[in-house]
């Protein structure tokens, strides 16, 4: 088992920010800035300010990666989860959005983890340990194939 410590990052708050501005920006371009544009400005800001406040919330915080691919964290800082990656999750060179969910309960959740919240040797086995852990969705039997 692979234990590393989450800690608080500059660089999170800045990737945030780049992607609340991008979404803003798209929004500002594609819309007029009537009534929906100012709604629509003034939700992205709300998102803005509760993924930095909550994203600060929990941290430090311990990330045990096992070798059976699951992992135990603690989303909220509280209680803590016995999750497994999800496929939906993105390895980058600096940033890991981690999709999750909970192994035998219905909770889920996403952690943005970025390169400048652990140490550099814990940073490239949190990479490894992400990219191979995860695996496609199993496709269900009739959905999402070509019939023929």
């Amino acid at each position: 088992m692979i234990v590393v410590e989450i800690k608080p990052s500059r660089l999170r708050v800045i990737v945030l920010m780049a992607l609340h501005l991008a979404a803003a920006s798209s929004f500002v371009f594609g819309l007029e800035l009537g009534l929906a544009g100012s709604v629509v400005l003034a939700v992205l800001a709300w998102s803005l300010v509760r993924s930095i406040v909550t994203g600060r919330g929990g941290l430090p915080m311990a990330l045990c990666l096992k070798d059976d691919g699951g992992m135990l964290l603690q989303p909220d800082g509280d209680v803590e989860v016995d999750a497994v990656p999800d496929a939906a999750s993105v390895v980058l060179g600096r940033v890991l959005w981690l999709v999750w969910r909970e192994h035998q309960g219905p909770r889920r959740g996403v952690l943005l983890v970025v390169s400048d919240q652990l140490a550099p040797p814990d940073w490239r086995r949190l990479q490894v340990w992400a990219r191979l852990r995860f695996r496609p969705a199993p496709v269900e039997a009739g959905g999402g194939g070509v019939d023929r």
